[in-house]
């Protein structure tokens, strides 16, 4: 039987400067959003410099693997390559995970796009870390997967907004 998945206590209010190569890639990212992002109603991005913020900010090593389900245009996958971790983004979306792998090799980002489901990917397997930015009605189905499928010490950071955000692990 799986441990007990909680909330972790940690400081989700990490600032740093962004480094000129994240920089760019994100605005890159943005503008790529901007151009095609209205047509794909269900997507909304996250706070792109605070989950940067915050990922850099969990101090992990680098060769973290780093798994993002919903990856969407690659832009939080392309974040945490550019820290060194080995950085996979899950999306379902054949043309958005098109748009994310040309992003992320029109500037050298050393992160995967999958074309897949998030809940049946093989690219799940041996993850450190996974991150989710689910539907309000997938909070509760994502971190129950989790649950069930992650390593022991695997960890999952969901973005629910700016103001709500979480890291979740086993005890």
């Amino acid at each position: 039987m799986k441990a007990e998945l909680v909330r972790l206590d940690w400081d989700a209010h990490f600032e740093c400067d962004l480094p000129s190569g994240v920089d760019t890639f994100l605005r890159a990212g943005q503008r790529l959003i901007d151009q095609v992002g209205n047509d794909y109603p269900d997507f909304i991005e996250s706070d792109y410099v605070q989950v940067y913020q915050l990922l850099r900010g969990l101090q992990l090593p680098a060769r973290t693997r780093f798994v993002e389900w919903g990856s969407g245009f690659g832009v939080v996958t392309g974040l945490a390559a550019l820290l060194g971790w080995e950085a996979t983004g899950i999306e379902v979306d054949p043309e958005m995970a098109t748009y994310a792998r040309d992003l992320l090799q029109e500037y050298d980002v050393p992160a995967h796009i999958v074309c897949d489901d998030v809940y049946t990917s093989p690219s799940n397997a041996d993850a450190d870390l996974i991150f989710s930015y689910p539907w309000p009605n997938l909070v509760e189905p994502t971190k129950e997967y989790f649950r069930l499928h992650a390593g022991a010490n695997a960890r999952l950071f969901l973005y629910e907004g700016p103001e709500d955000l979480s890291l979740w692990g086993f005890q």
